[in-house]
């Protein structure tokens, strides 16, 4: 049974009267009650929480809490969350892009697409914080917490509170878990056909059923009869153009696809007829006088073979690759279950999945160095200075023979060597000096 009421009072006096009679209930948060909740990006991750609340007063905004984000490998992130009271101002906190000497920025969290679970009583769909039932462990279904539970070692003999399945109540595979999740976050096709279909319903109308008895049935004249008629069309094309609008636009796209295919395929067909021709007319000769049987079946083998060589001429070979399947199978089943393994736990983030999971991917690690290290030995071995095997071990090792270039040391005038650029270009300057001399130039006689 689910009780609402219209004030704040009302609801603080009923869950009064309700918690002292021990009633088994829980309730939510009140609205009024709840905090603005933002995200502060940019500022490193030790500035202490107290900080950032007295420069967020001393802006005009009161932080009731804030705490540091973390990953899921519980390390430290540069962001914050930031509980704010309820203000009519509170979204002018967007508008703040410095804050203790930092960049900031600040961000309405993400919405969770999840069902939360009470940590108490391992229902779902509230929180330990408003919950006033009687406590149930999460793995032993006994009437106390999970953390006075006298099973500390993990075991797989565990029984759900909730469906009495074979699993821990927190295991997102739960039945009932499943049922939520799909009442709550229906698929996208399940949930656009809901709205169609909602839709449909509300724009439909109904015609009232008119007895025949009550129709007139007095005759008129043929124009009488033509004039109603164009008027019946003419209202049945204008409430017809709104349906078909919408659908109109669909089958065009479609439309136009299909034609763009059909032109292709029509062009292709014409290609293979006409050289089907060319070949059905070179090929077949059609004796002058047919006697007998044989004659006639003789004729119509040649013409079938005609016609399948023309076939086979006209129609394009297609290359296959070779396939190539080097892998063997016991490595390509280790990766089908790692994949399998791997979606499993994305699916339900159980420690158990994803310690599997990591077993199975360091054991296909190990397979493939294995199968890595088998094959270079087994290539190596195979090398010869032969010619049955094409030189192959000259091949494999003709690189490693050969001698590596060195650029010539350069040595100055002084007898020192040139190390730097700046002593290079020096040296290189006195000695395009010295190997280059000006032209001797002919004194002119006078006449």
């Amino acid at each position: 049974m689910k009780i609402q009421v219209k004030s704040i009072d009302a609801y603080r006096a009923l869950l009064k009267a309700l918690k002292e009679h021990n009633t088994d209930m829980h309730s939510y948060q009140p609205k009024s009650d709840r905090t603005f909740r933002v995200i502060l990006r940019n500022i490193h991750h030790s500035t202490k929480p107290e900080e950032i609340i007295k420069a967020l007063q001393e802006l005009g905004h009161c932080a009731k809490n804030v705490h540091n984000i973390k990953d899921k490998n519980r390390r430290s992130l540069p962001m914050f969350f930031v509980d704010l009271q309820t203000d009519p101002k509170n979204r002018e906190i967007y508008d703040i892009n410095r804050l203790l000497g930092y960049v900031v920025k600040f961000d309405p969290p993400r919405p969770r697409k999840e069902i939360v679970q009470c940590a108490r009583c391992q229902r779902l769909g509230h929180t330990k914080a408003f919950c006033h039932r009687p406590p149930r462990c999460i793995k032993c279904t006994g009437a106390h917490l999970t953390k006075d539970c006298e099973r500390k070692v993990r075991d797989d003999n565990v029984k759900c509170v909730n469906c009495g399945g074979n699993h821990p109540a927190n295991y997102r595979g739960c039945q009932v878990h499943t049922q939520l999740w799909e009442k709550k976050y229906p698929a996208l096709r399940q949930r656009v056909r809901r709205e169609n279909h909602l839709q449909t319903q509300e724009n439909h109308v109904e015609l009232p059923n008119h007895n025949q008895q009550q129709q007139q049935t007095t005759r008129g004249t043929y124009a009488d009869v033509t004039r109603g008629a164009s008027q019946r069309s003419t209202q049945e094309n204008n409430s017809n153009s709104n349906d078909n609008g919408s659908q109109n636009t669909a089958q065009q796209s479609d439309i136009n696809e299909i034609k763009e295919i059909l032109k292709t395929v029509a062009l292709q067909m014409s290609t293979l007829m006409s050289l089907m021709t060319q070949v059905l007319d070179s090929e077949i000769t059609v004796p002058h006088s047919i006697a007998s049987q044989e004659d006639l079946d003789g004729v119509v083998a040649r013409a079938t073979q005609a016609i399948q060589t023309a076939a086979w001429m006209a129609t394009p070979a297609v290359e296959r690759g070779s396939v190539c399947n080097k892998v063997p199978a016991s490595v390509r089943e280790k990766v089908l279950e790692k994949r399998s393994l791997r979606k499993r736990w994305k699916q339900t983030r159980h420690p158990s999945d994803k310690a599997k999971f990591n077993k199975a991917a360091k054991e296909l690690s190990e397979l493939l160095r294995h199968l890595r290290d088998t094959s270079i030995n087994k290539y190596l071995s195979g090398l010869s200075p032969t010619a049955a095997t094409d030189y192959s071990l000259w091949k494999a090792t003709k690189n490693c023979n050969r001698p590596q270039l060195s650029n010539p040391p350069i040595r100055g005038r002084d007898g020192e060597w040139a190390k730097s650029d700046g002593e290079k270009a020096n040296a290189f300057a006195q000695h395009l000096q010295q190997v280059f001399q000006p032209w001797p130039v002919a004194e002119s006689t006078a006449e």
